[in-house]
This record gives C-alpha cells, sequence and structure tokens, in this order.
C-alpha cells in the first residue's frame, strides 16, 4: 500500500543524501521494534534523541508479564509462610 511505498521512497532519499556526502542521513522507523510501528518515518541526521525520538522504542506493556509474575510469586510466598505460621505455631 502507500506506507510501503513511502518506505521505498525514504530509503532511495537516504541513498541520494549519503551518496551526496551525507554520511549520516538514516532512517528511524519504529517497525522492528516492540512497538511494532507507528506509521511515521523520519529521516534523521545521526542519533534519533536529538530529534526527540528514543533510540529503542519499546512499549511499556511488554515488561507487564515479568512484574505479574514477581507479583504472583511474592503474593505466594506471603501465602504458604502465613500458612506455615499457623500449622507450626497453633494458638
Amino acid at each position: 500500500g502507500p506506507l510501503e511505498e513511502l518506505r521505498e521512497r525514504a530509503a532511495r532519499r537516504v541513498e541520494e543524501l549519503q551518496a551526496r556526502g551525507v554520511a549520516d542521513a538514516t532512517l528511524y522507523d519504529a517497525r522492528g521494534t516492540s512497538v511494532g510501528g507507528t506509521h511515521a518515518i523520519f529521516l534523521l541526521l545521526g542519533d534519533p534523541e536529538p530529534w526527540g525520538q528514543p533510540p529503542h522504542p519499546e512499549v511499556p506493556t511488554v515488561h507487564l508479564r515479568s512484574g505479574w509474575t514477581s507479583a504472583l510469586l511474592t503474593g505466594l510466598g506471603a501465602l504458604a509462610a502465613t500458612a506455615a505460621a499457623f500449622l507450626l505455631f497453633p494458638a
């Protein structure tokens, strides 16, 4: 579709700029990250940070599984400790 055409056009533009001596011309596209693409392509000179773009964009929810796993294990540990306390030290 049109987005793929824009990517191809942007890649040609980068090649053109690099052929003219602009060695640090690059495309910034979040397609290969956990973001999965933003439908926006940026032609940048150098690193993305000075242009207000994160170097490695990611969706914060990719870390949810490990967070919930830790919370579950902590809860199970607390439950086991409470059960052990009642069983080992009856009133």
